[in-house]
């Protein structure tokens, strides 16, 4: 499975997908990164209250094998979590 890439979110195929969204701004961020070159930055607008789950990927996956889902989040507070989910 690969990272988001820096070129674009071009939604086709097994690249991530990402419909727009009323109340959030996506882009890619080249100037702060977890892993890699790049992250992804969501700015919310703050006159809705945005339930995020807009972001999406399919991946294909074989059946009966163990996978780990990891992420880092950093708020605009300048708190940092990772997450992971096996």
């Amino acid at each position: 499975m690969e990272g988001l890439k820096a070129e674009q979110i071009t939604g086709g195929g097994f690249d991530w997908r990402m419909p727009r969204v009323a109340g959030a701004e996506v882009s890619l961020d080249r100037s702060v990164a977890c892993e890699g070159k790049n992250s992804l930055r969501i700015r919310f607008n703050g006159k809705e209250n945005v339930d995020f789950q807009h972001l999406y990927q399919y991946v294909p996956l074989k059946p009966e094998t163990r996978y780990l889902l990891k992420a880092h989040m950093k708020t605009n507070r300048g708190d940092d979590e990772e997450w992971s989910h096996a």
